[in-house]
């Protein structure tokens, strides 16, 4: 009998912690949204103090330990429940930390005094234990631009190693592929492309141009249609619809650093600027699927750097805007300087992850853009 009473003694609790697994995941949330809502930023806020809400958050979020970006996309129970069951390369905050890195460069591109401590904390993201992916050249991207501010000869070594990990990866044809498979990622020209010409601007090594230019021009030749970018290139072929939000923001991120050095780019800059114009779903927003309302909601990551490309083609049009833009940033800010509205990380592609939030990557470019605005 006692026996029998421990067996339903744990059944019951088991389905009590099933009970409230689910309640917390699918029910709380929508509760929690209704009645402890979050806060936004009044419209009514001037614009310098709003930089200054959204620099400070930036530093917090620079140093917090935790990523804020969305990592998966799996808001009930039971998608979570399947993703503990099947899904045994679940990735870890630290394979996604590269994120942090555009917190990082969207703080130098202000014009907010860095201090001994903020310095330091930049410093110490630059940090790569080993170079063995992609993502990892961002934070050689990151040390190129401390390195230009402060000559800190301390910074050479994980510049030197993040283009030697290039130089390594590439194919027979000096193409860089995100992952070890014959795929070429739209997300590496948003990474290693403003590396490699930062590079080149700052040391002088055109054969480091080259392999920017070579790489960029493969996926604007094989990889676009209507000038926008697909997801990847497979064999020559560009795959997967060329509206995804954040894969153009990473386009538009390796295109305007070569803007900077060949007339060719500045011509393709306007002509894409031209296009996401006319795919506006609101004035100045864009959604996560650009040019999509049905199934595709607002979403900063893409908004924010195609601002930075629109301010950099048509500075008038955006100054003449101004207003509204800063309304519109405003809308989607917390009161503590969160930018809201980012879709999260999409790493299981061709799945794109439904969840918005905060985001480092929204958060960085927001910084880079009300810099760009000379607020």
């Amino acid at each position: 009998m006692k026996k029998i009473l421990i067996i339903q003694s744990a059944v019951i609790s088991m389905l009590l912690a099933v009970i409230g697994m689910f309640v917390y995941v699918d029910i709380w949330p929508s509760f929690h949204d209704k009645y402890f809502s979050k806060k936004y930023i009044d419209s009514n806020v001037s614009d310098s103090a709003y930089v200054g809400l959204c620099y400070n958050k930036t530093l917090d979020m620079l140093s917090n330990e935790s990523l804020d970006i969305q990592i998966y996309d799996d808001n009930s129970f039971m998608s979570r429940y399947r993703r503990w069951k099947y899904n045994k390369n679940s990735a870890s905050d630290k394979e996604h930390n590269y994120y942090k890195n555009y917190l990082a460069l969207g703080i130098l591109k202000c014009n907010e005094p860095i201090n001994l401590e903020i310095m330091e904390s930049l410093q110490r993201q630059t940090a790569v234990e080993k170079f063995s992916h992609v993502t990892h050249v961002i934070n050689s991207w990151l040390a190129v631009e401390l390195y230009k501010k402060t000559k800190d000869e301390g910074q050479i070594k994980t510049i030197r190693n993040g283009l030697d990990y290039l130089y390594s990866a590439m194919d027979s044809d000096s193409l860089i592929h995100y992952w070890n498979n014959n795929l070429i990622l739209v997300d590496g020209l948003g990474m290693y492309i403003p590396f490699l010409v930062s590079y080149y601007q700052t040391f002088g090594d055109e054969k480091a141009l080259r392999l920017a230019q070579l790489n960029f021009d493969y996926f604007m030749n094989h990889g676009t249609s209507g000038h926008l970018p697909h997801w990847f290139i497979n064999n020559n072929m560009g795959i997967g619809p060329n509206n995804w939000g954040r894969g153009i923001s990473w386009y538009i991120l390796g295109l305007l650093s070569l803007s900077e050095i060949e007339e060719k780019y500045k011509m393709e800059a306007k002509v894409l600027a031209d296009n996401l114009l006319k795919l506006q779903s609101k004035p100045f927003i864009w959604n996560q699927l650009v040019g999509i309302e049905a199934y595709s909601t607002f979403d900063s990551t893409a908004t924010i750097p195609i601002l930075l490309l629109i301010n950099k083609v048509y500075p008038e049009l955006v100054k003449e805007n101004l207003s509204q833009i800063m309304y519109n940033l405003k809308s989607i800010t917390l009161e503590d300087g969160t930018v809201m509205a980012a879709s999260g990380d999409s790493s299981m592609a061709p799945y794109l992850n439904r969840s918005k939030g905060s985001s480092e990557f929204a958060q960085g470019m927001l910084l880079w853009l009300l810099a760009g605005l000379n607020i």
